[in-house]
């Protein structure tokens, strides 16, 4: 069973991205009549290879300045008709103490920014949004800083893969959609058959139209069911995934991705990947990740 967020966790580090996710959170906790949980991570060094003097050092600038940083987070949470509660947690990684979070408060979604790194910095530091959304028992969204994404959306790009778990996706559309009065969009999105060109095809295996008409039926039956209360519409193009759904939501005016993930772990995991944190990096558009059923 789906139900509307009544308790909001946004972490924060202070970044723009960081206070477009609050200001997200502050209109749709008064929205929605929900509690926010404002949480700020201290991360902390434990290396093994630093001499314990240094290691001391660091614990008491850490401990001196947390007054200033509890202070700058009660400001950052600011006063208004929207409860607050603010918090300092510490670890030596940020993505574990935000999700042990989700858990503590019992909160139902997390919002967060996401600074979209990619190339080598990326692989060096890797991303923590991205780590919460693999890890997160509850939906992730995410936002970025550059553009968009400090209003409640209205209009919703489910994603659908016609798998049991991506109708989680259109559920929380269509949740979030009534509740905010919006409007739904189904896209499926069929990847393209590549060959060696030894092989030299004269003519595609599969009817390109054939396949987007049975996809578009296929679609337009999930709405009927599904989506009875909102307006929506459906759309299949022909392209790779995560990419090709990015730039449908941003090229028309969508201003919030709805996606299912697996939570892979592992083997699979590494050799699979993951639509949901790829889109996750690439979307310029807001993205809410929620966790499909098995």
């Amino acid at each position: 069973m789906i139900t509307l967020p009544k308790r909001i966790l946004v972490p924060t580090d202070f970044s723009p991205a960081s206070n477009r996710a609050l200001a997200l959170a502050k209109k749709m906790g008064l929205h929605f009549n929900a509690e926010i949980h404002l949480l700020h991570v201290r991360v902390l060094l434990n290396d093994p290879c630093v001499d314990s003097e240094i290691l001391d050092e660091v614990e008491r600038i850490l401990a001196t300045s947390e007054p200033a940083t509890r202070d700058v987070l009660e400001r950052a949470g600011g006063k208004g008709d929207t409860s607050i509660l603010t918090h300092i947690e510490r670890g030596t990684a940020a993505g574990p103490v935000i999700t042990d979070a989700v858990t503590e408060y019992d909160c139902d979604l997390v919002i967060m920014g996401t600074h979209g790194r990619r190339g080598l910095n990326r692989l060096l530091t890797g991303s923590v949004a991205q780590e919460v959304v693999h890890h997160s028992p509850v939906p992730v969204l995410t936002t970025r800083a550059a553009k968009g994404g400090s209003s409640i959306p209205h209009k919703m790009l489910a994603a659908v893969d016609f798998s049991e778990t991506s109708l989680v996706a259109v559920d929380w559309a269509a949740n979030l959609a009534e509740g905010v009065d919006g409007e739904v969009t189904l896209l499926h999105v069929f990847e393209p058959l590549t060959y060696p060109d030894f092989y030299v095809l004269e003519s595609p295996i599969e009817d390109r139209e054939d396949i987007k008409d049975h996809c578009l039926d296929s679609l337009s039956a999930i709405a009927n069911e599904r989506l009875a209360k909102v307006p929506s519409t459906v759309a299949v193009i022909h392209g790779h995934v995560a990419q090709s759904i990015s730039s449908y939501a941003h090229d028309n005016d969508h201003d919030l991705v709805v996606l299912a993930t697996n939570g892979l772990s592992g083997l699979s995991h590494a050799v699979l990947g993951s639509v949901a944190e790829r889109t996750v990096r690439l979307s310029m558009v807001p993205v809410l990740t929620a966790r499909g059923r098995s």
